[in-house]
């Protein structure tokens, strides 16, 4: 794999980019956050949103980076001696999370050795791959974007007979559904809580539906909204499995997820804060 080293060419580059596609008063910001290495995230004038992540922070990193799959322009990224699969869009997020030293384990740590995980709301398979690194038996992944399916699969690899993924959203009900985002596939999430003017039509298994098809010692919930659902659920249903990791994106919903889960026999072991509106919960059913 070639090392990628950036220079002062990308900036005038990345300058030309600005001109030609930035709404007028973002310009002098997009231009900072390119040169002082601020990642943010930026809306273009079509109504795309864009990410800045080459500035100095990022050409500091030791990486590297492959073309591994030239019609979904999916790389393979190899920073500080570990790889994963993304589209540029997608590796900012990863390199403060998944790649962080110690970030997934702040995150997400926790015993899964020998663990069957449900993960809902696959991305690129990241949490999943932290999961089997972390000694999990098996992982069935619902992730409804194909592109990001892909990623999946290329991430996973390593793992192969020790996963699943399946293409289908999670949700109230069965049936289909339309997800919205700001960008196309291949940038950032969609959800049924979201806006935007690029729409995903997929399948959609409800939470009940899914966990009456298998026994899973753990389910993780990042699904952009979805998690709301939840709430919905019989607590018989939520209590089939003993841990539950969900990230929680409105804040106006924390206290209902928290009482929801202990009308249910669940504790709350650990919440870990993301920013003032997200926050990811950690509860684990008490002995029956």
């Amino acid at each position: 794999m070639a090392v990628e080293r950036p220079t002062h060419s990308k900036i005038i580059s990345y300058a030309k980019f600005v001109i030609s596609n930035a709404r007028p008063q973002d310009m002098p910001r997009m231009l900072y956050s390119k040169i002082s290495g601020r990642p943010e995230i930026f809306r273009l004038r079509d109504g795309t949103l864009t990410r800045n992540i080459n500035g100095p922070f990022f050409m500091a990193l030791p990486y590297k980076k492959r073309l591994a799959d030239e019609k979904n322009l999916l790389y393979e990224w190899e920073v500080g001696g570990r790889r994963i699969f993304a589209t540029d869009m997608q590796i900012g997020d990863l390199i403060g999370e998944y790649l962080a030293p110690g970030e997934f384990d702040r995150i997400y740590g926790s015993d899964y050795a020998g663990a069957t995980v449900l993960d809902i709301g696959g991305f690129v398979g990241d949490t999943a791959l932290y999961f089997l690194e972390n000694g999990a038996k098996k992982v069935v992944v619902y992730e409804p974007v194909p592109e990001n399916m892909l990623a999946i699969g290329y991430n996973l690899a390593p793992f192969k007979g020790k996963f699943e993924v399946i293409g289908k959203a999670a949700g109230e009900a069965d049936g289909e559904i339309t997800l919205l985002s700001a960008s196309p596939p291949g940038r950032f999430a969609f959800g049924d809580s979201k806006s935007g003017k690029f729409a995903l039509h997929a399948t959609c298994s409800s939470f009940s539906t899914i966990l009456g098809k298998g026994k899973f010692d753990m389910a993780k919930v990042d699904c952009e909204g979805c998690e709301v659902h939840l709430l919905g659920v019989q607590p018989s249903m939520l209590s089939s499995v003993p841990q539950w990791i969900i990230e929680v994106h409105s804040r106006e919903n924390w206290q209902k997820f928290e009482e929801k889960f202990s009308s249910a026999g669940f504790s709350l072991e650990k919440k870990v804060n993301m920013n003032s509106d997200i926050a990811i919960f950690h509860f684990r059913r008490l002995s029956k």
